[in-house]
């Protein structure tokens, strides 16, 4: 297991690196320069090395669509919903201290592809930083690759400030 993950964290090294290496840094990629794109990689790969090496440390389930006696709430962390008509979050495993790994659910009549993704979160802390990783959605072509971000409604902005989908 030990020589498992530092290959994987080797491996991660590797790809920042090759990414790096080959386009200028004055470059843009769809409304995101390279040297942000690259420093984006780098977090993601530190992120990556810590769960990794972590002695004893293991993802925690707090949401499980089809097993709602298993979801817990750590510490009154975030929690999860999807069930709602095309919500298709399947379940979510607590990676880091505010990181979370969120499974869909395949579309339907597909094999196992997922284009979309719909479900809440609530119980979020002001101020405080999120990461979601959606570990099966992807795509080599996609359109967050050009500059597309997640659609969100917060029901508070929406009454306080007028503010509904952003």
């Amino acid at each position: 297991e030990e020589a498992q993950e530092k290959r994987a964290t080797a491996a991660l090294g590797r790809q920042a690196q090759d990414f790096a290496g080959k386009v200028p840094k004055s470059e843009t990629i769809g409304s995101v320069s390279v040297e942000e794109l690259s420093k984006r990689i780098q977090d993601r790969q530190t992120s990556e090395q810590h769960r990794l090496t972590q002695p004893g440390r293991r993802p925690k389930l707090v949401f499980d669509s089809e097993a709602p006696k298993r979801t817990r709430h750590p510490g009154g962390g975030p929690r999860f919903a999807s069930d709602f008509e095309s919500g298709n979050l399947r379940m979510v495993s607590k990676v880091g201290a505010a990181e979370y790994d969120l499974v869909l659910f395949a579309d339907t009549n597909t094999n196992r592809h997922m284009q979309w993704y719909y479900f809440s979160v609530y119980g979020l802390k002001k101020g405080e930083t999120y990461r979601f990783n959606i570990v099966n959605l992807r795509k080599r072509s996609s359109l967050y690759n050009e500059g597309l971000r997640p659609l969100m409604y917060s029901e508070k902005r929406a009454k306080n400030e007028g503010i509904g989908w952003a």
